[in-house]
């Protein structure tokens, strides 16, 4: 199999099942019939480990459920836990290391949204005072 192909197959496989705790290289390489080399060698070619790939996925995952408003209530943990990271420290220490900051406050960053003049906090989210204003016509 040509190796764009092969690389996209995983990678839609790998996106397709964050959650599952046993995606692992050999069951990648199971799951398409090739060699768990291949697997690596594919990755390779494309200047990353497939570890490092899934780790990647997860965490983007991870981000987008926090910024979520319908995942406000989900713990940080349930968020760890729905992306395939099975220890939370875990996930918290791939989180800073990625994006810089903690999963906690990435989701309390979420919270505001920044508009051209003002930023209103978000009422789902915020747990201080939310001003309200009144809408006036052209903004927001």
């Amino acid at each position: 199999m040509p190796t764009p192909i092969l690389i996209g197959l995983l990678r839609e496989h790998i996106r397709n099942n964050l959650a599952d705790t046993d995606l692992t290289v050999t069951e990648l390489a199971r799951r398409h019939h090739v060699s768990v080399r291949q697997v690596h060698a594919v990755f390779a070619t494309a200047g990353a480990t497939p570890a490092g790939f899934v780790r990647l996925q997860r965490l983007a995952a991870a981000r987008q459920l926090l910024a979520d408003p319908a995942c406000a209530r989900r713990t940080i943990a349930g968020v760890a836990a729905a992306v395939g990271f099975t220890e939370l420290r875990t996930f918290e220490r791939a989180f800073q290391r990625q994006y810089g900051t903690t999963p906690a406050r990435w989701r309390r960053d979420q919270c505001l949204v920044v508009h051209s003049r003002r930023t209103v906090a978000r009422p789902e989210f915020s747990r201080v005072t939310t001003l309200w204003f009144r809408k006036l016509p052209g903004t927001w």
